[in-house]
């Protein structure tokens, strides 16, 4: 690919990212509707395309697990306060975002663990063996 070609494609990428439509994203990014859907027929560019959301949702992702140490510590701060209803009010939001947290692990563990019934219901009974003397080692060193 040319390096016209690759300069069309990191505009129209960026385009489809931040444009409501497909429509906009094209003439945001200088393309007629035929060149655009093109693109987004062909295999190697919605790669590109799937690969650059992926960075920018890990990003936002990264981005909001760093916020929420810093909302916690503002919590935390906000329990030593001299107004009572500023520390009922923080304890309660930590309260439920804790319930909320073990809740949701409940859930998780609760999904893993079905999903580790089903495996080794499917699996050959040696299978089966070498998973259970596998637990039991791990449940015995903790």
């Amino acid at each position: 690919m040319d390096e016209v070609s690759k300069a069309r494609d990191r505009r129209l990428i960026e385009a489809l990212l931040t444009e409501s439509s497909n429509e906009k994203a094209f003439k945001a990014a200088g393309v007629s509707h035929t060149v655009g859907y093109r693109r987004l027929s062909d295999p190697e560019f919605r790669w590109e395309l799937r690969t650059v959301v992926d960075e920018f949702v890990a990003s936002g992702v990264a981005r909001l697990r760093a916020s929420q140490s810093r909302a916690v510590e503002t919590l935390l701060d906000l329990l030593g306060d001299e107004s009572p209803q500023i520390r009922l009010r923080a304890a309660a939001v930590l309260l439920q975002t804790i319930n909320q947290r073990v809740e949701e692990f409940d859930e998780d563990a609760t999904n893993f663990a079905r999903a580790i019934q089903q495996v080794l219901k499917d699996a050959p009974t040696d299978m089966k063996q070498f998973f259970i003397e596998r637990l039991k080692a791990q449940q015995g060193a903790s």
